[in-house]
């Protein structure tokens, strides 16, 4: 089964390798920068106050963002293919009932790719733009919400099958890594809560194939850190690490900055339109999330896939998040 969008992905996976060859060289300082991010890579596993602290926040943070009446936001995400950086742009909005809007674009030589993600609180539309190719696929959210009849609650069963958007991001990293780092940073005079987690080690098992010297694949990341606006609990960055063999360091690999964010103001329901172009036939998934809701019943390890960025390799960035 296809994993679900539950991550905002960036466009650029979709690309064609020699599309992705054609982006910009990394900057000299890349490695410096990775280097400046190594510190906060250094956990206490041992320290139960950390990981209770990491949790806590990440449960309030999610409950937060399903309770907003509506998230308006500019996205910036810095990602790497090949060991070549660029950035992907676009926008993120949410509203109640469900509804949400994301929509990423970038070029990188002469092919443009872009994801949008569009949802008016009954069918969740994901397309997947690649040059002039398109795909698209539904997913009937209220179907989906029917069969759990109660069994499961709504909020949890919206994050828990990745039914799009930020807060089904959040529970993806939630159900797939231990948070065991938390501390408070202060940047440009601005609080923020920085939390770090790692794979579950079930989650490592399934990526390695149960063969435990085995590395994870290099697109795959080994950690994550969250910083949380401290007065709103906003992820104001996720900023997934790769963790170079033999070395101590690690060196940033997808880093996704949320801008210019405007909380419970109005929004236009258009926002949250979406009509198939012609000559696009749409894949229908509902079956796929239905069979997800079961994995939801079952014991923790044993939930549905992880998540992980559908992009590859470090990308150098600075360790702020934007303000």
């Amino acid at each position: 089964m296809e994993v679900p969008d539950a991550l905002p992905v960036p466009p650029a996976a979709a690309l064609p390798e020699d599309a992705a060859a054609a982006g910009e060289e990394p900057e000299k300082a890349e490695k410096e920068e990775a280097e400046q991010a190594a510190p906060a890579k250094k956990e206490d596993d041992s320290t139960r106050q950390q990981r209770r602290l990491a949790n806590k926040t990440l449960k309030s943070a999610r409950e937060k963002l399903l309770a907003c009446r509506s998230i308006q936001t500019s996205l910036r995400e810095t990602v790497s293919l090949g060991g070549r950086r660029f950035r992907a742009e676009g926008s993120y909005i949410q509203g109640a009932d469900l509804k949400l809007r994301l929509d990423f674009s970038i070029q990188i030589g002469s092919t443009e790719g872009s994801l949008l993600e569009v949802c008016d609180g009954g069918v969740l539309w994901t397309r997947h733009q690649a040059g002039v190719q398109s795909r698209i696929t539904r997913r009937d959210v209220r179907q989906i919400l029917r069969a759990a009849d109660g069994r499961v609650e709504q909020n949890v069963l919206v994050a828990e099958l990745g039914l799009g958007g930020l807060p089904a991001l959040l529970a993806a990293l939630d159900d797939s890594m231990v948070f065991n780092s938390w501390r408070k940073e202060e940047i440009d005079g601005r609080p923020f809560t920085l939390i770090e987690g790692a794979w579950k080690d079930s989650i490592l098992s399934r990526f390695k194939g149960g063969k435990e010297d085995r590395p994870l694949p290099e697109h795959i990341p080994d950690s994550v850190r969250i910083w949380f606006d401290e007065a709103t609990l906003f992820p104001r960055r996720i900023m997934y690490l790769k963790s170079p063999a033999g070395e101590d360091w690690s060196r940033p690999m997808v880093t996704l900055d949320f801008l210019d964010v405007v909380l419970n103001a109005p929004v236009n329901d258009d926002e949250f339109y979406f009509v198939p172009p012609d000559g696009v036939v749409p894949r229908d998934v509902t079956n796929e999330y239905l069979q997800r809701l079961k994995q939801v019943a079952q014991p923790a390890g044993e939930a549905a896939s992880p998540a992980a960025p559908a992009t590859s390799a470090p990308a150098g960035t600075s360790e702020k998040p934007a303000p």
